[in-house]
């Protein structure tokens, strides 16, 4: 499903909303359609490079633990509000939960996530599973956010 909206005070599409197969096929699907949305939002250069890397990280961690090799979709929310850009990755799958086979704590790519995007926040889902929220500042918050990670 695709909802799009556009406003009067913005120069862009305000709100997407899509879901793809959980498979390797969504990253590239997602990274795409988000970059997309993005640029239209008017995010250029190294900050929208930052966008498509983050929500790559958190589809390919919906696609790899989501459902454990059993069909599932991943849901992709994106929102343009004043100032600020919103990416919702969710899933249905079986949660965040701890793996034996894993010692490596959380992986990289959350780290990742965190520091590329102005605000990270992961919940669990009451129907199942995982979401995970980005806020990416536009404007001058962007430039101020790109400051503050060192960029």
């Amino acid at each position: 499903m695709n909802d799009t909206t556009a406003t009067g005070s913005l120069q862009a599409t305000a709100y997407l909303s899509q879901s793809a197969a959980a498979a390797p096929a969504a990253v590239s699907w997602a990274r795409q359609l988000i970059g997309d949305f993005a640029a239209a939002a008017g995010l250029s250069g190294q900050r929208l490079e930052d966008v498509r890397l983050a929500i790559s990280e958190a589809v390919t961690n919906a696609v790899a633990y989501a459902y454990d090799g059993v069909p599932g979709e991943i849901h992709v929310i994106a929102a343009v509000v004043p100032e600020e850009l919103w990416l919702v990755i969710a899933d249905d799958g079986n949660g965040m939960r701890a793996r034996p086979s894993e010692t490596r704590g959380l992986g990289l790519g959350l780290g990742l996530m965190a520091q590329l995007s102005d605000a990270l926040t992961i919940l669990a889902r009451s129907s199942g599973g995982v979401e995970v929220r980005m806020r990416f500042d536009l404007g001058d918050g962007a430039e101020q956010g790109a400051i503050r990670a060192g960029r």
